[in-house]
């Protein structure tokens, strides 16, 4: 979904957080919770990190993650929840927008306390709020195509995490140094036809799990109301808001 979004240095949220972990050791042992297809892992694996691990709970990510990397990773099909890796094991946790579409949370975060080795790295990027008009319009068709189809829409993590507080509380409760936790807010932009728009956003959960009819729909209706947005190019721009999170596991008294 992020495909073609980068800041004002021209950075994608990716390379953002991957910067993160530049004055760390490169012999440090690495987890992406939730990698995907490995994308992160490869970005990682590209600047010196070789003890690479990823879990996620698809079978299908995870097939595309050992393509890309071939015997680069430890790459295990697990839960969040309850981690296979032993205690104090990893020196840094990964996280990219997947946090914030996990609950209850508590429990994860105690799970990233337990792998991670006292002094070791959280590093994470979610979603925040932000106004945008061409996520707006999709928000608002995304739900009255929704409803039309009597389907109810999906209420995915914990909402405390999309704010800064609540996810500052969120860590500093957590296994982490409650001195030690920062947050960090970005903005990424595309431009794209209101054409590519439709086809990323039709791989959001929302959009993904509709029958084609009501997906056809959806595309018109966003369609109609993006062309007149766009700019003489033909161009959307979309902006989303980032959040960084890079907060250190405390030490045990």
């Amino acid at each position: 979904m992020l495909e073609g979004f980068r800041d004002a240095e021209g950075r994608s949220s990716y390379e953002v957080l991957a910067e993160e972990t530049d004055a760390l050791p490169r012999d440090a042992r690495v987890l992406d919770l939730a990698c995907g297809d490995g994308y992160l892992l490869a970005l990682l694996a590209q600047r010196g990190f070789g003890d690479l691990a990823g879990v996620d709970r698809s079978a299908e990510e995870l097939a595309a993650a050992r393509a890309r990397l071939g015997a680069g990773a430890d790459l295990r099909c697990e839960d969040a929840f309850a981690l296979s890796l032993p205690e104090g094991s990893v020196d840094i946790v990964v996280c990219h927008m997947a946090l914030m579409l996990m609950a209850p949370i508590e429990p994860i975060l105690a799970e990233v306390g337990r792998v991670l080795a006292p002094g070791g790295l959280f590093i994470s990027v979610v979603n925040r709020p932000l106004r945008d008009p061409v996520f707006a319009i999709h928000r608002r068709e995304v739900g009255r195509v929704t409803a039309e189809a009597g389907m109810l829409r999906l209420r995915l993590g914990d909402s405390r995490v999309y704010a800064a507080e609540g996810l500052r509380d969120l860590l500093r409760a957590g296994p982490f140094d409650p001195e030690r936790v920062h947050l960090r807010d970005f903005v990424v932009r595309a431009q794209a036809t209101p054409e590519r728009f439709a086809s990323i956003l039709a791989l959001v959960y929302d959009v993904f799990r509709l029958p084609a009819p009501q997906k056809a729909a959806l595309e018109q209706r966003l369609l109609g109301a993006w062309t007149p947005l766009a700019g003489e190019d033909g161009l959307l721009t979309c902006s989303m808001g980032m959040r960084l999170s890079v907060c250190r596991r405390a030490a045990p008294r």
